[in-house]
């Protein structure tokens, strides 16, 4: 199995722009490739990701709807405890 790499980014724009940044500087920092990594986005706006990432191989985009989201955070909105809940 190839290495995974994780993103979650969902709720303000800005968060999926950042994470749309740094899957793009993984590519040119890889000479414009993983390395035989890939990565999997977990998101509420997977077209956004689409529309800049396009649907290369590599790249798996996971909707997550946004009450999932909620659920994950918990009865005291804990934010961190989605990313256990995503891996």
């Amino acid at each position: 199995m190839p290495p995974t790499i994780i993103y979650q980014a969902y709720g303000l724009p800005g968060i999926r722009l950042e994470a749309a940044y740094s899957i793009l500087s993984a590519y040119g920092a890889g000479g414009g490739t993983l390395g035989g990594a890939r990565i999997v986005v977990y998101t509420d706006a997977p077209a956004e990701f689409k529309q800049v990432l396009g649907l290369p191989p590599e790249i798996e985009y996971q909707l997550i709807e946004l009450g999932q989201w909620q659920q994950w955070r918990g009865p005291i909105d804990f934010v961190h405890r989605v990313k256990i809940e995503v891996l």
